[in-house]
Order: structure tokens, then C-alpha cells, then sequence
């Protein structure tokens, strides 16, 4: 299994969860004062 991990926009965030993504921190947003982005964790078999 590969497994990986992305920093998600946060109007993306329902999207990672509907595919399995697992929330795992949240990280603040470079170039946006203020704003966190979610990590999430994805999983893909094989």
C-alpha cells in the first residue's frame, strides 16, 4: 500500500474525506496570514 500525505485546501476537505482521507494535523498557510490548511492522509492499494 502507498500512502501519502497532502496539505488541503479548505473547501477541498469534504472531498479527502469522502475518499478515505484521514485528517492527521492542520498546518499554517504560506502565503495567507491566518489561514490553516488540513494534512491528510491517503491511502492507495496495491
Amino acid at each position: 500500500m502507498t500512502q501519502f500525505t497532502i496539505d488541503a485546501d479548505p473547501n477541498a476537505e469534504p472531498f479527502h474525506e469522502a475518499v478515505g482521507g484521514v485528517l492527521t494535523s492542520r498546518v499554517p498557510s504560506g502565503p495567507i496570514p491566518g489561514r490553516t490548511l488540513a494534512q491528510y492522509l491517503l491511502s492507495i492499494p496495491g
